[in-house]
């Protein structure tokens, strides 16, 4: 809300939002001074008409200053003077500091007399059970529902949202398991039931470790490998006969075995594990234990072979030599793939030139090696120039150049299985042998969409 001067300016502003209320304290001047603020933590200040500090409240402590700007007061909270500060900010506002908590500002103006509580403001300052009457028979607790109803009438009068904060630095009577050890520690002899209890359980502890067992076997269930016998003392306690210990030892020495000592320092035999057969076995079992035990009943795994060979690369500034020059090899097709990565189609042809380039490989190492042995395929990238673009004018990828002894064969894009890929090679050899070439000035003068028009009519290349 606002208060406002008599002559229309702004005289107090107060703010609210989730986390509470803040005041702003305006001087009745053209520039609309600001003389005092405070947040709802009770964090802010006061100062002169000239802008000095005069008072600075923060978190941690205060300062109050003089008009001059040297300081007077300091400090850290908690504050133990007991008369506040007082500050004349104007005419009409006086504000009094004691504590973080306790902030009050007074606003005269003509017939408008407000006090301001600026302060922080706790939760709860009384108990939870400062409403309790009594408890029921059934356990429930009986509050006084009249005092409850009069506090919200209050809160929902005044518009406040703080309600007095509740003892949470008090501790119960009663502050659960984490304490036990503590009640343990102050019990008194004359204490109840839980003393003698207590009692118990130290004096069952210290039977249970007075008691001297046998070292226990590391593995399975361990029997004597001697006939030895034990008998009970009437302490309650068990021992091994002297003369069956003996005999054990004896047995253990002449088999050869190692003997272990007891927490007594005795030597006591080795327990050796019983024996107790195989376990056993369903038919389904003996099925699988005939078939494991036949001769090549386990068969040795073949390492994976693909079926795609992955394509050489050839760089575009080598073409020149290594396929049209004189270094170009003799009777072997040299398939030039010319992909764009950016391009899906290339993507897609890709696979099937691998696959074409892993069949032609395979039937060069068999019968009828003299064909396929003599096709090599190699990828070049069109991103690394346009030389070849403009030699044979083709304006798109993928694109096959076919040469045989440097001499262009075939060019073609319309290629799209693998089984046509070799075919089409395997056609260009024999073409190559023959001499029949395409012409030195071979151009496709942008009539190269062979390819394009495939896609268009299938896009089975880009599923």
């Amino acid at each position: 809300g606002f208060i406002y001067y008599p002559s229309g300016r702004v005289a107090v502003v107060v703010c609210k939002g989730p986390a509470g209320q803040m005041v702003t304290f305006m001087a009745d001047t053209e520039k609309n001074q600001i003389l005092a603020t405070f947040n709802h933590l009770g964090v802010g200040g006061v100062q002169y008409t000239n802008g000095t500090p005069w008072l600075v409240v923060t978190e941690e402590g205060w300062s109050v200053s003089e008009k001059s700007g040297a300081s007077i007061e300091r400090g850290k909270f908690p504050r133990k003077k007991p008369e506040p500060v007082t500050c004349q900010a104007s005419v009409c506002l006086v504000v009094k500091f004691q504590d973080r908590q306790n902030i009050k500002a007074h606003f005269v103006c003509e017939d408008v007399h407000k006090e301001f509580d600026c302060g922080e403001k706790l939760r709860r300052t009384e108990s939870y059970e400062s409403k309790v009457m009594g408890k029921r028979s059934d356990g429930r607790l009986q509050l006084d529902i009249s005092s409850i109803r009069q506090r919200q009438k209050e809160v929902g009068l005044s518009g406040s949202v703080y309600v007095p904060p509740g003892p949470h630095h008090f501790s119960t009577e009663q502050p659960g398991v984490g304490a036990l050890k503590a009640q343990l520690r102050t019990l008194t002899s004359t204490s109840s039931t839980l003393s003698s209890t207590v009692k118990e359980l130290q004096s069952l502890d210290a039977r249970l470790s007075s008691i001297n067992l046998l070292a226990k076997p590391m593995y399975g269930t361990a029997r004597l490998s001697s006939t030895s016998s034990t008998s009970v003392s009437p302490g309650g306690t068990a021992r091994l006969d002297a003369t069956s210990a003996s005999a054990a030892l004896d047995a253990t020495a002449r088999s050869g075995g190692d003997t272990m000592a007891s927490s007594t320092g005795r030597r006591l035999p080795t327990l050796v594990p019983a024996d107790f057969g195989a376990p056993p076995m369903s038919d389904s079992m003996r099925r699988f234990a005939r078939k494991l035990g036949a001769p090549g009943a386990v068969k040795k795994q073949e390492p994976y072979k693909g079926r795609r060979k992955r394509l050489e690369q050839m760089p575009m500034a080598d073409i020149a030599e290594r396929v049209m020059g004189g270094s170009a090899p003799q009777d072997t097709l040299l398939v030039l793939c010319v992909l764009a990565d950016w391009a899906p189609a290339c993507f897609k042809l890709e696979q099937q030139l691998m696959a074409a380039n892993h069949a032609l490989g395979e039937e060069s190492q068999g019968a009828g090696a003299s064909m396929s042995g003599r096709v090599k395929m190699y990828k070049v990238d069109a991103s690394e120039g346009n030389w070849l673009q403009k030699k044979y004018d083709f304006r798109t990828v993928p694109m096959l150049l076919m040469y045989y002894e440097g001499k262009l064969v075939r060019a073609t894009n319309s290629l799209s299985s693998a089984a046509s890929i070799k075919a089409g090679a395997l056609e260009a050899l024999a073409q190559g042998r023959r001499k029949q070439f395409l012409p030195e000035a071979f151009s496709f003068r942008g009539q190269d969409n062979c390819q394009l028009d495939y896609i268009t009519e299938s896009w089975s290349m880009l599923a």
